[in-house]
């Protein structure tokens, strides 16, 4: 059980978007070799997937995997032509704004369910394939807002006896599934205020030094409590520039988990380091009682 070998709150720190980039995913390498990172989602259509899907097994099996299904970034496992609602005349996903724009006027749910499962099940596909297993979680990546994309990923789920990030919260309270207050209101907008605001708005470490982040330091002497520390944390490359809005914020949050501040926080209180793997571990044995 978690609750063994006197820890108090137990804190799972995921870090989304692995392998989405080289820059990236060597950011998220350093968070499982030199911070408190537990947990990370993989991209399995990165270019570069396979290998640091491997490296990460191997060298840091502490770190749960999980899964990202990205529907927007990068260049799909599926043919694109079956999957035209989610592509561009060069079969590259369309960004999360071109929905949003969509959404916007009007077209609600635009993107038909058979393309969204089709891709979401390639993916998982090939998440086994390269590991092995079946992803130790599966999350969304960017654009949420679509039914029809969030049915396919329940349903792909159920499929392959995968539990969604919002299942595993059901068995835990707090666990709070929120991104941190120092992220911009809107991380899809291009403009260079959206970019000055992640250069200088609220920094991760010093709100935590501050004990500002109450939706997991205020339970932190509370042996029953599971929270969440949810960050995109990574190293910024040319070609995460070209694909994604997030920048800057990835690595403030690669800092912050690998700050010996931090590190040292969660050694004095207690507080248990787990991943995805030990929460079904636990959801398990909550079954059969």
């Amino acid at each position: 059980m978690l609750d063994e070998g006197g820890y108090e709150m137990k804190l799972v720190v995921q870090a989304d978007d692995f392998a989405m980039t080289d820059g990236v995913a060597e950011g998220i390498l350093k968070c499982a070799r030199e911070g408190i990172l537990t947990q990370t989602g993989l991209m399995t259509n990165g270019p570069h997937a396979e290998y640091y899907a491997k490296l990460l097994d191997k060298l840091y099996p502490h770190v749960s995997i999980g899964q990202d299904i990205n529907l927007v970034s990068g260049r799909p496992l599926s043919d694109p032509k079956d999957i035209p609602s989610l592509v561009d005349e060069q079969g590259v996903f369309h960004r999360s704004g071109y929905h949003m724009a969509k959404d916007r006027a009007g077209e609600v749910n635009h993107i038909p369910y058979e393309e969204a499962y089709l891709e979401t099940e390639a993916q998982v596909k090939e998440f086994i394939r390269i590991l092995g297993y079946k992803p130790h979680y599966i999350g969304g990546h960017s654009y949420f807002d679509c039914e029809n994309v969030e049915k396919a990923r329940e349903d792909v789920a159920k499929k392959y006896g995968l539990m969604t990030l919002e299942q595993q919260q059901a068995y835990f309270k707090p666990l709070t599934l929120v991104l941190g207050p120092w992220y911009p209101k809107n991380t899809h907008d291009q403009s260079i205020s959206q970019l000055d605001s992640q250069m200088n708005g609220p920094s991760p470490l010093e709100m935590f030094k501050k004990g500002e982040l109450h939706y997991f330091q205020d339970y932190v002497d509370d042996d029953e409590a599971v929270c969440f520390l949810h960050t995109h944390a990574g190293f910024i490359d040319e070609e995460l520039l070209e694909m994604s809005t997030l920048t800057i914020t990835r690595v403030k949050e690669a800092a912050m988990l690998c700050d010996d501040a931090v590190k040292t926080w969660c050694k004095e209180h207690h507080v248990e380091l787990i991943g995805s793997r030990e929460l079904n571990q636990w959801i398990e044995e909550i079954k059969k009682k």
